[in-house]
């Protein structure tokens, strides 16, 4: 069956059950040890759990009332809401407490059951923890966390799932009809008992310094590498979360984005890993994403890459070393490319919990340890340090480079010339107007007098079209030069399916047309030579046409 009409079919499924429902009401209730454990970062953590609350009130709707009182099952009265007057307001469906964590020292989001009333949860404690640094992370990255542990408490739980989960030929699945059906005809692998849960022993990836509590449940990593209810959390709440919950039969939620990870994979591939992957004879790179292959590892003045919604950057997880329980695929593998030596002896991916797979993952600041989402507006770079012109920020996409240089110049000769394409791609700001995506770098306060043409907005006319980008900086004696050429994403995966820009709708395509900044001649600067070399152009220019006249 079509993906589209399955989609469509469970929408109105969906449509078809909320009929005569309504919308979930949750209380909320800040204790005085979130306050304590919080202290600065409070306004940002109510702001983010406050947002992920309405999403989720605004998304989920359930059948009937059910009425509960407090049973106190997690001492939440005597020990974090400390308050003899508190009660549940009427018509709740929903209590969540949010507390400090439980155990000190781990960095815990996370969620636990406290009361459950005919099957469905009434009262959720969530436990959050400073050190999460919510003000320093991006806020897309800190929602994606409470709308995790959110969902923990909804239907992830061994109180809820867990009943569900079955051991099969060589995994455990989640069992259920819906879901199996939903797998398949995205893989296109008939084999496939459900959707795989990953096993509770594995260590967190080395990178991720988050915890969840000990009963969650969660999707595999390596076969629902999207879905927010993977560990660590994908990007996307998907159609598979939002099924599994309808599922259960207390909550109706609207149906997620499509996955987009493992489409149309073989079943050698989810079964084996990247060991029945082809990925030392591919033969470009990207070809095996979100595998990384040779060509990829060898294009190292290309290391970063955009993610599939064009939010955060992404770095392959190669390292050398040695262990029979690797899947050491290109040993054998050893080449000259521009210049340098490639050996594949040793080489494989970084993680345990992927199977030491070679992976395009989340990049990282090397000195904070923070993923390099584009709307993470602390990871602005420092203007002298922003050579690829980046804008890290709220209305921030990731783009692909084509390619990159800096030009320092002497007056107006080149005095050096290097390329600066090694990152492979950035941020960038992004607006969606008059029916096109438009993007533009940063331009700091010293750009030279074209500054102003410069912080224009250029228009992405297709998706795989050009944007390019200069800036002079340091005006005077020794003037630098940057040059960038950003690809463009598409206009209907930023504009049209985001929730953020509703009702709009991108105009077609107009391919090979590009859009540029003022460029010219490098080192171009204002001096009386040039202006008198270019007064005469124009003039030269401008009687041409009078000429044809005689």
């Amino acid at each position: 069956m079509d993906d589209k009409v399955y989609v469509l079919m469970l929408s109105l499924s969906y449509w078809l059950s909320i009929h005569c429902s309504y919308a979930l009401k949750i209380q909320l209730v800040y204790t005085l040890g979130l306050s304590r454990e919080m202290s600065r970062d409070l306004q940002d953590v109510q702001d983010i759990v406050g947002t992920a609350t309405k999403f989720l009130s605004d998304a989920i709707t359930v059948k009937y009332s059910q009425p509960f009182k407090l049973e106190d099952d997690c001492n939440l009265m005597k020990t974090h809401i400390l308050n003899t007057s508190f009660a549940v307001k009427e018509n709740t469906d929903l209590l969540v407490v949010v507390t400090e964590p439980e155990e000190k020292g781990k960095v815990i989001v996370g969620t636990d059951i406290c009361q459950i009333e005919g099957g469905r949860p009434v009262v959720l404690r969530m436990q959050l923890s400073r050190s999460f640094g919510f003000k320093g992370t991006a806020r897309s990255q800190s929602l994606n966390w409470i709308l995790h542990a959110y969902l923990h408490g909804l239907a992830f739980h061994d109180k809820l799932i867990g009943k569900f989960v079955h051991s099969g030929r060589n995994y455990k699945y989640y069992i259920d009809n819906n879901i199996r059906r939903l797998v398949q005809n995205h893989t296109g692998c008939l084999t496939l008992e459900g959707a795989r849960i990953q096993e509770k022993n594995l260590l967190k990836p080395r990178w991720e310094r988050v915890e969840c509590l000990s009963a969650a449940v969660h999707w595999e990593k390596f076969a629902h590498w999207d879905d927010v209810m993977s560990y660590p959390p994908g990007p996307e709440l998907t159609i598979l979360t939002t099924e599994t919950l309808n599922s259960l039969g207390h909550f109706y939620m609207k149906s997620g984005a499509p996955m987009k990870w493992g489409k149309n994979a073989p079943c050698s591939f989810l079964n084996g890993g990247c060991r029945t992957a082809n990925l030392a004879t591919a033969k470009k790179p990207l070809q095996t994403y979100p595998l990384c292959n040779w060509e990829d590892y060898k294009e190292d003045e290309k290391i970063y890459t955009c993610d599939e919604w064009n939010t955060r950057l992404l770095k392959c997880n190669w390292e050398k070393s040695g262990g029979d329980d690797k899947p050491f695929l290109f040993s054998n593998r050893k080449e000259s490319f521009r210049g340098k030596e490639f050996d594949g002896k040793g080489l494989a991916g970084a993680e345990q919990m992927f199977g030491y797979c070679p992976l395009w993952m989340d990049a990282y600041d090397e000195k904070t340890n923070i993923a390099y989402h584009c709307s993470n507006q602390s990871l602005q770079p420092k203007v002298d340090a922003n050579k690829l012109l980046q804008v890290y920020g709220p209305n921030s996409i990731c783009m692909k480079q084509e390619a990159a240089e800096a030009i320092t110049c002497d007056e107006n000769n080149i005095l050096k010339r290097a390329k600066i394409s090694r990152f492979g791609a950035g941020c960038y700001e992004y607006k969606c107007e008059n029916g096109r995506l438009q993007v533009r770098a940063y331009s700091p306060a010293s750009v030279d007098s074209s500054g102003k043409f410069m912080q224009q907005w250029k228009v992405c006319w297709a998706e795989g079209s050009k944007v390019n980008f200069e800036r002079t900086t340091n005006p005077g004696k020794n003037p630098e030069t940057y040059r960038i050429s950003a690809i463009c994403p598409s206009c209907k995966a930023i504009c049209e399916d985001s929730p953020f820009h509703k009702n709009f709708t991108c105009l077609r395509d107009l391919p090979f047309v590009f859009s540029r900044d003022k460029t010219g001649k490098a080192c171009s600067g204002c001096s009386y030579r040039n202006v008198m070399s270019n007064s005469l152009l124009f003039l030269i220019f401008y009687n041409i046409p009078n000429c044809m006249f005689y």
